[in-house]
């Protein structure tokens, strides 16, 4: 566990060759990348400092669109976009981050990248 991010032997597992990627092993992927774009690094050039960055969980994306079965809930995605349950200022950030599964088969990564002001898609 990390910050309340919990992933176990059996998430891990799905890290090997062949096996479906679980969820839980990105959220928890996410969690480190996020914990160390919040360490303050004011002793590296702005260039290699990393990303004020706001991180959505796996979850974020489908339940935002309402595929896969969910409805689209406003209450339950407004909190998500809080840190510490005070309300984030997007424009302070580098970049937003959603973990994206498509159709229930493959995970991609979507990036507002807020610093260049772009939209970039990740896909291996």
């Amino acid at each position: 566990t990390f910050e309340d991010q919990p992933v176990s032997h059996y998430d891990l597992a799905s890290l090997r060759p062949g096996q479906w990627l679980n969820d839980e092993v990105i959220n928890y992927y996410l969690k480190l990348v996020l914990a160390r774009a919040s360490e303050p690094r004011e002793d590296l050039p702005a260039a290699a400092r990393p990303l004020r960055a706001l991180v959505f969980q796996t979850f974020f994306y489908t339940k935002l669109t309402g595929k896969h079965g969910h409805d689209y809930d406003y209450k339950s995605v407004r909190r998500w976009a809080k840190v510490k349950n005070k309300p984030v200022d997007v424009f302070g950030l580098d970049a937003i981050i959603v973990p994206i599964n498509q159709n229930q088969m493959h995970w991609v990564l979507g990036v507002i990248n807020v610093r260049d002001k772009r939209f970039e898609f990740y896909d291996s």
